[in-house]
């Protein structure tokens, strides 16, 4: 097969996008997508998508800026049917062409991908019905949801058939039949709510098992809004609201230190968390049963903001109560019977687990995923390596701690453990050693507003990859990573292994996958890497309207051709952005 331009690997939303914006700058390309399923749109393709899928997103927040969604038929505070993104994705990749080729065209369905490995800057692809393709670019858009992981006591000989919530839609007719009458779900994060609603809504009776340690269940915000807002994700999506969070991805501003380092600010910081925290538990009406209270967050909003999703339906609180929830954890699966660490046995049809998804890349080799900076399983990462960053990442820390010294309380709370190493690439996206830029990772975000933030990704990544993006030295960038580690890990409760994130379920918590921004971060990340196209990112024109109006990705329209027109090649790249830290 003759060399590609590029291979991106997944057509979900984020690889369909890559694709685009690649094309849009390099139209007569000859661009490949590998998918693993047998359609596009990844969470939301039709092999995902079950009959009670909903999105947590408004209409008007989940779309591309250039391609306006139309508006759904029927909605919740602007929520929707996942069908209609479904439709939506589709319709992007079977319209969009590019030198008479369409985006569905070049898409290679069926063919996961097993190995990848680079030889004299050629990247080779392997896929696991033997196909090879060879290319000087390489995009991976996987997500955060390609690999599910699977609890200890998955076995494949169990009596009891053992499903993973990514696989609700290709076993709905099994989990739907008469056959099915109760059923045990694993999990607290808002995919163990999901899969809790879609099996009583099919009249299935549900053992709901939350382990008593980790971090709980997860915190559902209420979907409205109020005053000028139309719901819940608008209010969020306001850089007034994002100010009050800690983070490193802008520069220290005015707004900083008043909500962090003056007492009146922090008292209103305080204040305010603790009157969403308060509204939105006494929304869900924990003290209602001695059943529902099991569901009650072991965490405060503020410290769960990685654990946090969003009433869908107006019925969720009084169907998922309708499950007998325990806080209680498999032990094994023996004779039939699901035992628990209570000692308790239960006999159930299936089960279902909402644990999460692996956020490693194993079509990688362990001495390439090392050298380019991925998430390894423990035991696998190299040791000096390993001491070197926890030296950054301890000075980094102090950096944290002198900017938000409110997050030095974080020891009092229950801390995370690792699944993997931290992610050590820069912006999340691209190696920060000194290679030619070949590879970017993309994707890795779970965000409320995934479209806007895979969109401005790619448009940051396909200009590293056509070498019209200039980085920092190696040392800076290294610099960057361990801030960016060391920030999580104070902010998310030892979660230093990701970079921002919104909303991804892996395990009994919102781990959030490699690159993270989280739910009152993800708009100074967005700027971040507008600032580092060298483009204004601004985008309300100024003044209070940039601080109270939320963020639309229509905010964002016509950003590829703002980066042709500034000339496409940006000034050396700061720890914090052209304006540095």
């Amino acid at each position: 097969m003759p060399e590609i331009d590029l291979v991106v690997v997944g057509a979900g939303q984020t690889g369909l996008v890559a694709a685009y914006t690649w094309l849009t700058l390099n139209p007569d390309s000859h661009v490949i997508l590998l998918e693993s399923d047998s359609c596009v749109g990844g969470v939301w393709s039709r092999n995902r998508v079950y009959p009670t899928m909903m999105t947590q997103t408004p209409v008007g927040m989940l779309e591309f800026s250039f391609l306006p969604l139309p508006k759904p038929r029927d909605t919740y505070y602007g929520l929707f049917s996942g069908e209609h993104v479904t439709a939506y994705l589709e319709n992007f990749a079977q319209t969009t062409y590019f030198g008479g080729t369409s985006l569905q065209s070049r898409i290679h369905f069926d063919s996961p991908v097993t190995s990848i490995s680079q030889e004299q800057q050629v990247w080779s692809v392997t896929t696991s019905h033997g196909s090879q393709y060879k290319c000087r670019k390489l995009i991976m858009a996987t997500g955060p949801t390609s690999l599910p992981n699977k609890p200890a006591f998955f076995d494949e000989s169990c009596s009891i058939p053992l499903l993973h919530s990514r696989d609700l839609q290709k076993n709905h007719p099994f989990l739907s039949s008469s056959t099915v009458h109760q059923v045990a779900v694993v999990g607290g994060s808002k995919s163990a709510f999901d899969t809790v609603y879609y099996l009583i809504k099919s009249g299935k009776q549900v053992h709901w098992l939350i382990r008593p340690d980790g971090q709980g269940p997860g915190l559902l915000a209420t979907p409205d809004g109020g005053g000028l807002y139309q719901n819940s994700h608008e209010i969020i999506s306001t850089k007034f609201i994002a100010k009050m969070s800690p983070c490193i991805f802008e520069p220290a501003d005015g707004w900083l230190r008043f909500y962090h380092h003056s007492y009146i600010g922090a008292w209103f910081r305080k204040g305010l968390w603790w009157m969403v925290n308060w509204m939105w538990q006494a929304t869900a009406g924990y003290n209602q049963s001695p059943n529902k209270a099991h569901l009650k967050p072991d965490l405060p909003a503020y410290w769960a903001s990685d654990n946090i999703g969003v009433q869908n339906t107006a019925d969720l609180w009084s169907v998922v109560s309708k499950a007998t929830i325990a806080r209680d954890q498999v032990v094994k699966i023996h004779d039939g019977l699901v035992v628990l660490s209570s000692g308790n046995k239960l006999k159930v049809d299936a089960i279902v687990a909402c644990t999460g998804y692996d956020v490693s890349y194993p079509m990688f080799s362990q001495h390439d995923s090392i050298e380019l900076g991925l998430p390894l399983p423990p035991g696998a990462e190299n040791m000096e390596d390993t001491r070197l960053w926890e030296e950054k990442i301890a000075a980094a820390d102090e950096k944290v701690l002198r900017r938000y010294p409110d997050l030095a309380l974080q020891k009092n709370l229950p801390v995370v453990k690792p699944r993997n190493s931290p992610n050590h690439l820069y912006r999340g996206m691209v190696p920060v050693v000194g290679k030619l830029p070949t590879i970017a990772f993309l994707g890795q975000v779970g965000s409320t507003q995934a479209f806007t933030v895979s969109e401005i990704q790619s448009l940051w990544a396909v200009a590293y990859l056509m070498g019209k993006l200039q980085l920092p030295p190696t040392s800076i960038m290294e610099d960057d990573v361990a801030l960016r580690i060391a920030w999580r890990r104070r902010r998310y409760l030892g979660d230093g292994h990701y970079i921002v994130y919104d909303q991804i379920a892996v395990g009994d918590k919102y781990i959030p996958p490699s690159v993270a921004p989280a739910m009152m971060t993800l708009l100074q990340y967005q700027s971040m890497l507008i600032r580092d196209l060298g483009l204004v990112d601004t985008r309300k024109g100024g003044g209070w309207k940039e601080v109270v109006q939320p963020y639309h990705p229509g905010d964002y329209r016509g950003l590829i051709q703002e980066w042709q027109a500034s000339g496409g090649a940006p000034g050396v790249l700061g720890p914090r952005g052209p304006s540095g830290a």
